[in-house]
């Protein structure tokens, strides 16, 4: 089963000027749980098991436990919360089986905290047979130390919790100064033709 291409980017500014990051890249980083809602979603599939792997459908949330209602996901970001785009320190490789980031910054203005801005508002735009999502988030350093960043993710919400769709290890840490900020975006297009 395929999933819609993604691309992100993430860079950090200080006083308006570009400090360090890269601009939009291929992720190919979906997780199972992706794939999970995906065929649940369009083969009509009943979630199922307590286990999380092959041959189960359902989804494992950041804590771990293992939810078999799915529903809709959406991943829209809250101002100060950890779901739709989430941005962390860990720097393990990705694997299919993720279900979290491995150290996600916390939302804060204290040590290692970066304070989570709202989503942008996340528009869509059609290119022939092709829509393209895009959202946009800001993180503000006032912790007072510089934060590397070595890995993103994208935590989609419902109305059962949320988990983690996609996630992406950097290959080098996107540093964010004090009294800087960071601006991660993500494209998801997908072909629509008949």
């Amino acid at each position: 089963m395929l999933l819609p291409q993604v691309k992100i980017s993430i860079v950090s500014f200080l006083n308006g000027k570009r400090v360090d990051g890269f601009d939009l890249r291929e992720s190919h980083t979906w997780v199972r749980n992706a794939y999970n809602v995906t065929a649940y979603t369009l083969l009509d599939l009943t979630p199922s098991g307590v286990a999380f792997g092959d041959g189960y459908i359902n989804c494992k949330v950041p804590d771990g436990t293992i939810k078999t209602t799915l529903g809709g996901w959406a991943w829209v970001g809250g101002a100060g919360t950890a779901n739709g785009i989430v941005v962390g320190t860990g720097s393990t490789a990705w694997t299919f089986e993720d279900y979290k980031l491995e150290t996600l910054i916390a939302h804060g203005n204290g040590a290692g905290q970066l304070s989570y801005v709202v989503t942008e508002t996340i528009t869509d735009a059609f290119v022939g047979d092709v829509v393209t999502t895009t959202g946009q988030r800001y993180f503000n350093n006032n912790s007072g130390g510089t934060i590397g960043i070595n890995e993103v993710g994208l935590y989609t919400v419902s109305s059962v919790g949320y988990g983690l769709a996609t996630r992406d290890v950097l290959g080098a840490t996107v540093d964010v100064p004090n009294a800087g900020q960071l601006l991660v975006t993500y494209q998801i297009s997908g072909d629509c033709s008949p």
